[in-house]
């Protein structure tokens, strides 16, 4: 008998002294909280992405569905799914959209799930995702201003000028359905507005041919001018300095100009000493005027300052100016090159 209790003693003394498969049993639960925590790392942050791509999707429904502000709830839910399922990778039967129309607004809500990978562990097989917008219509003023890129760069050579191109094209028709968004027939329950500022190396203020009370508030230049020009009589090439042609003069001569209108274009401040751009919101007036259409003042000054100039002031034909402010018909397009050939 106590032979066999001592035989069943050190059995049990071998089996708890016994480590093989004890780490195989740690890994295997600790392997879920490991799981999991790598599920919301990567299943939460795809959801994140997926939940930005609605909410963009939502915001560009409500501003859609704003201008169909006259069909009926129903229609709007609609009109709203359709466009987000157009506008996005969701699956129109993925997602629930939902309208709410009153009489100041518009507000669209959007729901939808994304399958998750690694979080069916814990039990989530998808990730709930919903995004809502609001648009304010029918009440109250609006003022919108568009800063359009019309530079050369717009232009299909890169250069420019252009009045038609494919970036150009878009542009203009991303501006007027903005402008018809914005903009109401009926301006006496209010006032919608929209206005265009050009982003360019030149801004016009006046009609060609005009603006000369305008410009001379802003650069000094007089509205028109008479005196001698510098006048290219043999050159050749095609297009001007300004994109990048080759035309070159070989021969000037000094030509007459009687009251020739100044050009109703301005460019930023420039100051030929130092040699920068001046960055000021200050009023145009001494020392911080506006440069006209070459960057320049000419025949009055070089830059922005009231520094006059020593020479080509145009008063004789020995000193003749060579201004581009000042042509026969004060257009502000497209006369660089023939300035540069008159």
């Amino acid at each position: 008998m106590q032979s066999t209790f001592l035989k069943l003693a050190d059995l049990v003394r071998r089996a708890a002294a016994d480590r093989s498969g004890s780490y195989a049993m740690l890994f295997a639960f600790s392997l879920i909280p490991l799981v999991a925590a790598a599920g919301l790392a990567v299943d939460y942050g795809r959801a994140q992405v997926v939940r930005d791509e609605l909410q963009h999707a939502v915001d560009a429904a409500a501003l859609a569905t704003a201008r169909k502000s006259n069909l009926e709830e129903a229609e709007l839910e609609t009109y709203a799914e359709s466009f987000i399922a157009a506008n996005s990778t969701f699956d129109p039967h993925t997602l629930d959209v939902s309208v709410t129309k009153t009489d100041t607004g518009i507000s669209v809500s959007a729901s939808t799930s994304t399958k998750t990978y690694l979080l069916p562990v814990l039990g989530y097989d998808t990730v709930a995702l919903s995004a809502s917008s609001g648009v304010m219509v029918g009440t109250g003023d609006i003022e919108v201003s568009l800063v359009l890129d019309v530079t050369g760069s717009m232009c299909a050579d890169g250069q420019g000028p252009c009045n038609s191109s494919p970036k150009l094209d878009g542009l203009k028709q991303a501006a007027q359905q903005l402008i018809d968004t914005v903009v109401t027939g009926d301006q006496d329950q209010r006032s919608t507005r929209v206005s265009l500022v050009p982003f360019s190396t030149r801004v016009r203020v006046g009609p060609d041919g005009g603006g000369g009370v305008l410009i001379h508030a802003m650069t000094n230049l007089d509205p028109t001018w008479t005196g001698w020009y510098e006048q290219c009589i043999d050159g050749s090439g095609d297009g001007g300095s300004e994109d990048g042609g080759n035309w070159v003069c070989y021969q000037y001569q000094a030509t007459h100009a009687v009251n020739w209108k100044v050009m109703p274009c301005v460019t930023d401040r420039f100051y030929n000493d130092p040699d920068t751009y001046g960055a000021t919101d200050a009023a145009p007036g001494p020392g911080t005027w506006l440069n006209a259409h070459g960057g320049d003042r000419a025949p009055v000054s070089w830059d922005s300052a009231d520094a006059p100039l020593s020479d080509r002031l145009g008063t004789t034909p020995g000193d003749p100016s060579t201004n581009w402010n000042y042509v026969p018909i004060g257009d502000c397009a497209d006369v660089a090159e023939e300035n540069e050939k008159k």
